[in-house]
C-alpha cells in the first residue's frame, strides 16, 4: 500500500502541472477539457501509483490539498 507522504500543497511537480496546462492549450484543448483531464488525472493517479510504483519518481500518494493545487496549477498553465 502506498502511503500519503506528499502533504504539502506545493511541491516540485507543481510546475510540471503548469507546463502540462500550457501545452494542452497550445495543443488546442479547451479550458473545460483541460479541467476534466486534470481532475481525472488526480483521481486515477493514486491507483496508478499503487499498481505501478516503479513508473513514478515518488510513488507516495498526494494530500487532498496537493491535488487541488495541482488542478489549479494546470489551469494556470492553460491561461498563460
Amino acid at each position: 500500500m502506498v502511503r500519503t507522504i506528499n502533504k504539502t500543497p506545493f511541491d516540485r511537480f507543481t510546475l510540471a502541472h503548469v507546463v502540462v496546462g500550457y501545452l494542452l492549450k497550445r495543443g488546442g484543448w479547451s479550458a473545460e477539457s483541460t479541467l476534466i483531464a486534470a481532475i481525472a488525472w488526480e483521481v486515477v493517479e493514486p491507483m496508478l501509483k499503487e499498481n505501478n510504483p516503479d513508473a513514478f519518481p515518488h510513488p507516495e500518494k498526494d494530500s487532498a490539498e496537493n491535488k487541488v493545487i495541482d488542478v489549479i496549477a494546470t489551469m494556470v498553465g492553460w491561461t498563460l
